[in-house]
């Protein structure tokens, strides 16, 4: 069994953020002594701010949120399907409504040893939501004593990613996991309306 409390806060330009709150339950069942299954839910909690300006007020709006996974992994590699913000739940933080809409992730994770406390964690990662096209991306991390990792991310046609991360910190009975990460985009729209993505997330795992 495993616990964890997330947290997460994404900006999006100058105007508009979110800060999500999540509490994760994953359950492991031992296959054989090399392979697990892992199944996990995770309720939460989104904010969507919009900041005021000069000619317009500003304004919040919450609402519910739920993801839900399956995992088959070993020592070196995952396999995995989730299906995230799978209540398609309605936001309006301003006169629009915004529609949180469900979206299945398919993703694969290998890791290979470089040298001493050295590794490479390669993540193959590919969603899509109903009526839209496959998105695929692509992450490498370097991981330095399994402690600390440091990697880029592409999201085909979409955006690219610096990622910084601390994998384990010790703390009671569990590990602190927290991350980075900067999101920049390609297309020359999102370019001009400074649409980059910063993210940090935190969690405890026990």
């Amino acid at each position: 069994h495993a616990l964890a409390l997330n947290f997460m806060g994404e900006k999006e330009g100058t105007l508009f953020s979110n800060t999500r709150v999540y509490m994760s339950y994953a359950l492991m069942i031992n296959l054989s002594s090399r392979f697990h299954l892992a199944f996990g839910i995770s309720p939460g909690w989104i904010n969507y701010l919009v900041k005021a300006t000069a000619n317009s007020g500003g304004a919040s709006a919450q609402t519910f949120d739920a993801n839900a996974g399956l995992c088959l992994s070993s020592t070196k590699a995952k396999f995995g399907i989730a299906l995230s913000q799978f209540p398609n739940a309605t936001i309006t933080p301003l006169v629009e409504q915004l529609v949180l809409r469900r979206y299945l992730s398919l993703y694969a994770q290998q890791i290979l040893d470089l040298g001493v406390n050295v590794k490479l964690k390669s993540i193959a990662h590919a969603s899509i939501q109903s009526s839209k096209s496959l998105t695929p991306n692509i992450t490498e991390q370097f991981l330095f004593k399994e402690i600390l990792s440091i990697g880029l991310s592409y999201t085909l046609q979409r955006q690219y990613g610096i990622l910084l991360g601390i994998e384990k910190i010790p703390f009671l009975k569990g590990n602190i996991k927290t991350y980075f990460s900067f999101q920049m985009p390609i297309n020359n729209m999102q370019v001009a309306q400074n649409m980059n993505t910063l993210a940090v997330a935190l969690s405890y795992t026990y």
